[in-house]
């Protein structure tokens, strides 16, 4: 792909003074400062060819964009910050392969962006903190739109969605992406790279989408299974499932035909198990 004939991008702190705004709190801005690890990153991205599209979360100074835009031959970016969306949107309009869009990734409607991009897309980005856990919600949710995705977090979260199912410090939303997505941890990244420096490191969280779901599901009804088993998670599965199956006698009897132990907890089931109680659920 030929390399778009831009002016190397200017620092994120003169970026931000020249548009007179600073980081905002409320929006979970921390944005990458160093050029040569946004280079990495977007580097690291698995693309399998510069065909597939990438839509870019946050993407904030645009340090991250550039180098994205050097790979792909589609990219979008989804910028809640209209001052920020507006600037990047001037800076990259030579580009047309590239659209900056004022939008917020978690009322984007997924399904539709992949129909307007010809097919299921790359996420990528700089994940502002505050969102990470109803943005992977909506990665699992859209996983028939989302081929994978590449996204830079906090790095405990991480820590926590690379966890085997069955792990005692499993999560919900670990069970719904392990469904869809083969989970590893990418390149850490130090607090310094930032501005302004989180309080915590982050780390790269990579999503390998499968051939095919590790099970067949309604994601909807799993995400209700998967979050009421988890409610209490010093209780056992029978307690915190009888509301949904309608009281204890019925909930037994589903743990029987999925051959689960009654005195499990959700913390403890693999994801054959998990498969075995949906399906009787």
């Amino acid at each position: 792909m030929t390399t778009p004939a831009l002016p190397p991008w200017p620092s994120p702190a003169a970026f931000i003074q020249r548009l007179d705004v600073r980081p905002s709190r409320g929006l979970s801005q921390n944005f990458l400062t160093d050029q040569g690890l946004a280079a990495r990153l977007a580097g690291d991205v698995d693309l399998p060819s510069p065909m597939t599209p990438v839509v870019e979360i946050g993407p904030g100074t645009g340090a991250l964009t550039w180098h994205l835009a050097r790979r792909t031959e589609h990219l979008v970016a989804l910028e809640l910050d209209s001052v920020l969306a507006a600037a990047l949107a001037d800076w990259f309009s030579a580009l047309p392969h590239v659209s900056i869009r004022q939008a917020d990734a978690l009322e984007a409607d997924f399904d539709a962006l992949a129909a307007e991009l010809g097919g299921p897309f790359m996420v990528a980005g700089n994940l502002p903190y505050g969102i990470s856990t109803p943005l992977l919600t909506r990665l699992a949710r859209f996983h028939r739109a989302v081929a994978g995705f590449h996204i830079l977090l906090q790095r405990e979260v991480v820590q926590k969605m690379t966890l085997a199912p069955g792990d005692r410090h499993g999560t919900p939303l670990g069970i719904l992406l392990t469904r869809v997505y083969q989970l590893s941890a990418g390149l850490r990244v130090p607090a310094g790279v930032f501005l302004p420096p989180p309080e915590v490191e982050s780390q790269v969280l990579v999503g390998t989408r499968r051939a095919a779901p590790l099970f067949e599901a309604d994601d909807c009804r799993l995400l209700t299974l998967v979050s009421q088993a988890f409610a209490r998670r010093r209780k056992m599965l029978a307690a915190n499932l009888s509301p949904l199956f309608g009281g204890r006698e019925k909930v037994l009897d589903a743990l029987a035909q999925a051959d689960i132990s009654a005195q499990s907890r959700a913390e403890e089931l693999t994801m054959e198990q998990w498969a075995r109680l949906y399906l009787h659920c």
